[in-house]
Formats: C-alpha cells, structure tokens, sequence
C-alpha cells in the first residue's frame, strides 16, 4: 500500500512539473500573439507596402508577363519573389489584411522554434533534462523575444522569418541522419536555401552557413569534396541569376550618413555596429553592447574551433569537418554572423546607434545567440569525462548562472520594447489606418501640406504621398481595400467635440502673406467614449475635404478641468501649415473629427477668418 501510495504521489509530482515545463514553453508564444493582436494595425504602410499594388493589380487582371515581371522585381535591393507570391496570396484570400501577414511571421516562428526543438533532441542526447528543458525555454523566449516588435508588428517583414526558418530546416534535413540519404539531404537543404535566397539578400547567406553541415554528412573523403563543390556550384549560379538586371539604388541617398577622417576611424565604426547588431537581441545600453558583441562572437569563434575535428585552414577545406553535434548549432550561428557583416556594409554609414536601435535586424541576429547557447551546453558535457566531478559541476554552475543572467536581459529587453511598439509602431499606425480610410476626403493632389509637412498624417505610411490617393483607387478597384465614402458634416452637434482655440484676434482673424505659416491649435474629444479622436482635420470655406491635419495628443490639463475627466489629459492639439494651402483673400478655418461609429465629421466649436495677402508685410 505505502508502495502504490508512493508511486502515486511521485506520477502527481511529475504530472505538475510536466505542466510547469509546458506552461513556460508556451508563455513566450501566447505573449507574441497578444502583442500581435493588440498592437497590430490592419494598414500597408511604407514604400515597400505600397509597391506590391502593382503585383496585384497583375493579378487581378490575369497578366501573367506583368505578374512574372513584378515578382522578379527588386524591391529596396532586395529579389522577394517567394514572399511576394505569400503577399499575393494572403492579400487576395483576406481582402489585404494586413493581420494575415502577421500571422505569416507568427507562424513561421513558431514553425522554426519546433524545428530547433528537434535539432536539440538529437544533439542534446548527453544533456540532463532539466538542462535541456531550461535550454529550450530560453530559445523560445528569444525566437518569440519582443525586441522583435517592428517586424512582429509590419506584415511586410514575414521574409526574415521564412528565411530564418528555410535555414533551420535545412540544417534540419541534414542533420537528421536517419531519414534521409545523403543525396536527398543535399537536394532539399539546396530547395530551402534557394527559397532563402529569393525572399531577401541576406538569404544568400544561407548556403555560406550551411557548409559546416554539409562536411558531417555521411560520405567519403571523395564524396565529401563532391558535395562541397556541388553546393558551392550551386551558390555561385544563384548569386548569377540573382544578378542579372540588378541595378541597387543607393539607400544612403534617402538618408544622413557619416563623414570618415580616415580609414581607422571607418573601420572602428563598421565594427562597432556590428557588435551592437549582435548584442541588439539582449541590450539596447550603447555603454555596453559592444562588449556583449564581442563576447557573444569570442565564444562562437573558440567554439568553432573547439569542435572542428581538423584544423581550420584555406589550403585544406576539404579535410575540415566538425563534430556532427555542433555543426547545425554553427551553421545557424554563421548565418547569423554573415547576415550581421552583410548589415553592417549596407547600414553602417548611418551611425553605430542605428544597429543597435533598428528592431528590424535582431530577428537574424538572436540566431548567434541561440546557437552560442547550444554550443556552450554541448562543449560542457564533451568535457565532462576529462573534469573531476567537482569541476564539472562548478562549470554546470557558471552556465546556469550565464543562463539566468541571458534570461534576466531578455526580459529588460521585452519590457523596454512594449513601450517602443506601442509609441514607435502602434500609436503611428493607429493614425495612418483612420488616414487612409478618410484618404477620399484629403486634398492629397491640390494641398502640399500633406506630402511635405512633418505633421501629415500621410507620411506615417509614405514618405512620398503624392500618388497615394491613386494607390488607393486602384486598390478600391481590384476590391482590396475599402475606403470612406458618404461621410456626413455635422456642422452643429449635439455636443461639444472640442474648440478651435487660437490665433485670436480682436476680430477673430488673421492677416498672413502667401508664403506666411499659419499656426492653429485647439483640443478635441469624443464625449462619453472610451476611444478618443487621434486627428483634427482642416478644411476651408464650406469644402467637404481637408488641407491639412494635426494630431490630437498634447497635455490638456485645462480640458480636464473643464470636463472633469482625466480621460481627456491629451486632448490638445496644435499644427502650422503654409499659407500657400489657403485661397487667396478671405478663408473660413474650420475644424473637425472624425467619429467612426458615428460614421460622421463632427465640427469643432469656432472657426477662424485668415485672410492671404500676397506680399503683406505682417508686424
């Protein structure tokens, strides 16, 4: 009885930790989709975004030489041709929404981490559970680290992901040893890297890393220089055919680069942002990154070496090979180093900060982490048979230790990174989705206020909106978006919406000269709603369209007062705007938001008077 009662309590005891283990598996992947589902905003944004229109108006319409033209087209440098068919057919399936991308890069992720799962169970064997498990768990939390949050949060980013996984399951394939024979691992590790290599240039990169995989498959000496010549073959003919009509355009032209004194002064920043690259995924401190770089490449530098069975050396690489174990770890982590050096030479220029602060570079980058993790586990228990029990456990001590330090940042990271997503991508987003729905009602063509000025609600998509409002008629027309129509103005509301508040004068006008600024403020609500109004839009005279707008987030303390609500703290408003939008002579300003349940332009109390005078003189 005392036995049974025994193996009771310890199946109850193993059943909670089982429990335990899942539930910290699953809670890095459940908190990725709520930040997607939260801070995900259904809206193209960007140049990259907006140049897909023409792949779709190719499909819609049965081109086929168009659509073959378009997906062979480079986009900001980059051959995308097997995101772009994803984009056409998730945009098609889902009227363009915007959600179904992400979910793309969701489960692209969640894909890859079940696949490094796996790699670990094979060469993990020599781990203790617990050891394995914590391993693991820490790769979860950084294949699903928020630090992420831009690409989680831009559909147009699912390409890293796909490359990222077509690289893990590659090494996959021949790493498994039991499945598959030699010359079919070849063939579908070629496959998955040929994917990579079109989805962005950094997928190029693929069939660098993957040679340290390559040299463990089963083979001959013979057999072995057969392999690694095929596949450096077949590299060589994709960089071919990734070049030809390959004409780059020069991102540096769109941005302020560095001036350099000298070469040394050049070298010392291209290798410092490559450390902050490196380092991005665990710190965003720029005191330290550097030497969190620095020690993340020293470890996988001595643990390549560690593990090569040979001596590296260019004169004989086909004698050098690597234990079966570390090769897939390595493979990952040098594509993760050559994807940083391939950063670091398009993005360098802009200033060491920029790799550090850019979210869109840590998805490649947490792969060198991860494969340092792995790495260090399995240099641990290789040496365990050489180190006296005490030795061994000292080490097993100073991992774990490492361990929790890595988990402790990830988690800083994923704290500072909620407030970066939600000001730096959500908040933006938020404006630019309501801004091209109402895009019919914007004077986009006749006012320049909304392609130059900083305070455009447009440029939160595009920096270039001229042509926007016929991207979005041609979207309207293949039915892949819908946009705002049969608005009403509700010149006199029931309720107060808010007050144009300045400039006033004794006459309640303004005299400015045609190339005068015009600066106008106010504060807006939506009375008795949770969601309050993002954008104030302008119009003049008695026009149903606006030529300008500004955004509604600025501390309103007195309108608190006023309304007795702290709901209402950042209802202020304030914009300036050239003159050259105004008719000449007389205008009539007047302000307005927009209520989406409502499905109505509500106006503002007030409205000012500003009269154009050419060549005024105003003191």
């Amino acid at each position: 009885m005392k036995l049974r009662e025994t193996q009771s309590e310890e199946d109850k005891k193993t059943y909670i930790i089982d429990g335990l283990i899942w539930i910290l598996y699953l809670f890095p992947i459940i908190a990725t989709f709520w930040l997607i589902k939260r801070f995900g905003v259904n809206v193209p944004i960007w140049v990259d975004q907006f140049a897909l229109v023409d792949l779709f108006e190719a499909v819609a319409n049965i081109n086929v030489l168009s659509f073959f033209r378009e997906l062979w087209e480079l986009n900001n440098n980059h051959r995308m041709i097997f995101p772009k068919l994803i984009f056409a057919v998730t945009a098609f399936l889902s009227n363009w929404n915007i959600f179904y991308e992400l979910y793309w890069s969701f489960g692209l992720a969640l894909a890859s981490f079940l696949v490094l799962y796996k790699i670990s169970e094979i060469t993990q064997k020599n781990t203790s559970i617990f050891l394995f498990h914590t391993i693991n768990i820490i790769t979860c939390f950084l294949v699903f680290s928020w630090v992420q949050y831009r690409n989680w949060l831009w559909g147009f980013q699912l390409a890293l992901y796909l490359i990222n996984f077509c690289v893990i399951i590659a090494v996959f394939i021949l790493t498994n040893s039991e499945n598959f024979q030699s010359s079919t691992k070849l063939k579908l590790a070629g496959i998955f890297c040929g994917i990579a290599s079109f989805s962005s240039a950094q997928g190029l990169m693929s069939w660098l890393a993957l040679i340290p995989s390559i040299l463990t498959v089963d083979g001959s000496e013979k057999q072995k220089k057969k392999h690694i010549t095929l596949w450096i073959f077949s590299f060589l003919i994709c960089c071919l055919i990734y070049s030809i009509q390959y004409q780059a355009t020069p991102i540096t032209e769109s941005y302020d680069t560095l001036t350099y004194d000298s070469i040394w002064g050049k070298l010392y920043v291209y290798i410092h942002f490559f450390l902050n690259v490196v380092a991005a995924p665990l710190t965003g401190s720029s005191a330290v990154a550097w030497i969190f770089g620095l020690i993340i490449v020293s470890l996988f530098t001595f643990l390549v070496f560690r593990f090569g069975i040979e001596q590296v050396s260019i004169f004989r690489p086909f004698r050098v090979t690597f234990i079966p174990e570390s090769s897939p770890w390595i493979s990952i982590g040098f594509f993760s180093i050559l994807c940083g050096f391939l950063i670091t030479i398009g993005r360098a220029d802009f200033g060491v900060e920029y790799g550090l602060t850019t979210s869109r570079y840590t998805t490649h980058a947490i792969l060198l982490v991860i494969s340092v993790i792995h790495l260090l586990n399995i240099h641990l228990f290789h040496c365990q048979n050489h180190l006296q029990q005490l030795k061994f456990n000292d080490r097993v001590l100073a991992y774990c230790f490492g361990l929790g330090l890595i988990t402790s940042l990830i988690w800083v990271r994923a704290t500072q990174s909620l407030d970066l997503a939600k000001t730096l991508v959500y908040q933006p987003t938020k404006v630019a989705e309501e801004c091209l729905y109402l895009i019919d009602y914007m004077d986009v063509k006749e006012s320049n206020f909304f392609d130059r000025s900083s305070e455009s609600c447009l440029i939160v998509m595009t920096p270039q909106a001229v042509g926007l409002s016929d991207e979005a008629k041609r979207l309207q027309k293949i039915n892949l978006r819908d946009f705002a129509e049969d608005i009403s103005f509700v010149e006199e509301p029931d309720q107060v919406y808010g007050f144009i508040s300045s400039p006033w004068t004794y006459k309640n006008s303004l005299t400015v000269p045609t190339a005068g600024i015009v600066e106008i403020d106010g504060w807006a609500v939506f009375p008795n709603q949770l969601q309050q109004p993002q954008l104030v839009f302008l119009s003049l005279n008695d026009r149903q369209s606006f030529f300008a707008n500004a955004f509604i987030n600025l501390p309103s303390p007195d309108v608190i007062e006023f309304l007795e609500s702290e709901h209402y703290r950042n209802s202020r408003w304030e914009v300036s705007c050239s003159a050259d939008n105004l008719s000449p002579g007389e205008n009539e300003i007047k302000a307005w938001v927009f209520d989406p349940i409502e499905r109505q332009f509500m106006k503002l109390s007030g409205q000012m008077k500003v009269t154009v005078e050419p060549n005024q003189n105003i003191s």
